[in-house]
């Protein structure tokens, strides 16, 4: 991207050349004068539909204001396109095109990306992580086309590209890409508030993980998947934290069966921070367990609930 700084020293360095106040040079360019203090201090660049009224003001060129670079090459091309609809006929690189993309209009951004498009197969193309930087500066539709032909020619999405790319693709095309994913628990919490609750419930059955990870994914899953995860979890170590987070999203037929499980593994100190969630039933099943095991503590704590 253009040093803001640099380009807006140029900008005054130019005016003052001109003999021109900034209120003289907004008004020539029909912007406020805190748009031209602003791209002075550095603090926003011209847009490009004034880059030729700036280079006009100033007698000079688009360069001498940017200075000679790729970016600027690709800059002067979207001007042109600005003022007279054509379409460059070189190609750009992908890299110049990404440090430019944030001060184009997206159907300039967008034509060249056409243009690299149907450029050959070449170390330019839109690879998975080229894709990510340009991501922000594409529409939906585009992306979602170019990301399904990167993932043609390099394979399946890995969790950390689907991560930075689900901002700006389509549910649809992430639930469809979502669904060759693999991973752990814990890589997923990024991707859960992206995608349908049906396609988060088949990552998670293929995921690898523990009963903490399943914490902050439990308000994105199906009850029927968290379920079928925190039972398939409860042989392994939970403390009463994950367990207090997870009881408002088990049912309570879930709840009874987990109950069950950890009182059997002699674990019933474990299940104290659920009983505001458990049935009449299991409250029983745990009251005949602390008995037997005399600890009078517990039985304070489980009277309440009785």
């Amino acid at each position: 991207m253009f040093d803001t700084v640099q380009v807006g020293r140029k900008i005054k360095d130019l005016r003052m050349k001109n003999n021109l106040t900034q209120m003289n040079l907004a008004d020539l360019l029909g912007v406020s004068y805190q748009a031209v203090s602003n791209w002075e201090r550095g603090n926003s660049m011209p847009d490009i539909s004034k880059l030729s009224e700036l280079s006009a003001a100033f007698h000079c060129t688009i360069d001498e204001l940017l200075g000679n670079s790729r970016e600027t090459e690709l800059v002067k091309a979207a001007v042109e396109m600005e003022e007279n609809g054509s379409v460059p006929v070189e190609v750009p690189d992908l890299d110049t095109l990404t440090h430019v993309a944030p001060v184009l209009k997206p159907d300039q951004t967008a034509k060249f990306v056409e243009r690299i498009a149907k450029k050959p197969t070449s170390e330019d193309g839109f690879t998975l992580d080229k894709l990510i930087d340009i991501a922000p500066f594409l529409d939906e539709k585009m992306l979602d086309d170019l990301v399904t032909h990167a993932m043609e020619n390099e394979g399946n999405l890995n969790i950390k590209n689907a991560i930075a790319l689900a901002p700006f693709l389509s549910e649809q095309s992430l639930n469809r890409l979502a669904a060759t994913l693999e991973g752990n628990l814990h890589d997923l919490v990024g991707l859960a508030p992206f995608l349908s609750q049906e396609a988060l419930d088949s990552i998670i059955e293929r995921a690898d993980g523990n009963v903490k990870d399943l914490v902050p994914l439990a308000p994105f899953l199906s009850q029927q998947a968290l379920n079928k995860l925190i039972l398939r979890s409860a042989d392994q170590e939970v403390n009463d934290d994950n367990l207090t987070a997870l009881a408002p999203f088990l049912d309570q037929e879930t709840l009874d069966v987990l109950v069950d499980k950890l009182v059997a593994q002699g674990k019933s100190k474990t299940c104290r921070k659920l009983y505001p969630f458990l049935s009449s039933e299991s409250l029983h099943k745990m009251l005949e367990a602390i008995l037997a095991s005399g600890s009078t503590e517990e039985l304070k704590k489980i009277a309440h609930f009785l």
